[in-house]
């Protein structure tokens, strides 16, 4: 492939790249689908193999108009697989399935941001915000569902719980803020600019 992208890129032509680009990903799809796999595992596996590429950031920056209209496209995709009618009978089990999985992902992240160099304010506001599902969850569920390993019904309520979890990060980050605030105010945690939480208000009042 390194090969291949040496020649394109003698060319000296945007549109070469993305076609280049688009045919990699398109290719791979369609392999992964021969395999008996899913075409959204191959483009995966695009996006992985393109990454190790020396010329990462030219084709990241030719692709980058297309990412929009892309993303938009995943979305509705993905918005399309919820069954309003599956959500209102299995309410209850969503509901403490996804309680269950934002709780228990945010207390990891929490756990784990003072080995990142998070002070517990920072922990609680990252947590809150990245405890939602997220977007490959897709690709494990409906490979999952096409090999067989998960029947259709229990594959169709993890990918309702994952889009419910993601159109709550809004009111996640929301909570995070407010969180991290809280702690902030009690614990008199250092910030980046050397001052506490409490600290800075007394400053800005005085200043005001």
């Amino acid at each position: 492939l390194r090969y291949v992208f040496d020649i394109v890129a003698s060319a000296r032509s945007t549109e070469t790249f993305v076609a280049a680009s688009l045919l990699v990903a398109v290719g791979m799809g369609q392999v992964a689908d021969f395999l008996g796999l899913s075409a959204s595992t191959g483009a995966f596996a695009a996006g992985v193999l393109l990454a190790g590429n020396r010329y990462r950031a030219q084709i990241q920056a030719d692709i980058k108009p297309f990412e929009g209209i892309l993303l938009g496209i995943f979305f509705i995709t993905a918005g399309a697989n919820l069954d309003p009618s599956l959500v209102l009978k299995e309410w209850p089990t969503l509901t403490a399935g996804i309680l269950v999985f934002i709780l228990t992902k945010a207390g990891i992240i929490f756990a784990s941001g003072p080995s990142l160099g998070l002070t517990r304010a920072e922990a609680a506001r990252v947590s809150l915000v990245l405890s939602g599902g997220g977007e490959f969850a897709f690709v494990i569920f409906q490979l999952a569902q096409d090999l067989g390993i998960l029947p259709a019904k229990i594959a169709n309520l993890l990918i309702a719980s994952v889009i419910i979890s993601m159109s709550l990060t809004p009111i996640l980050g929301e909570i995070g803020a407010v969180a991290g605030n809280y702690i902030d105010s009690q614990s008199g945690e250092v910030r980046a600019d050397g001052l506490t939480l409490r600290e800075e208000m007394e400053l800005f009042d005085k200043i005001e």
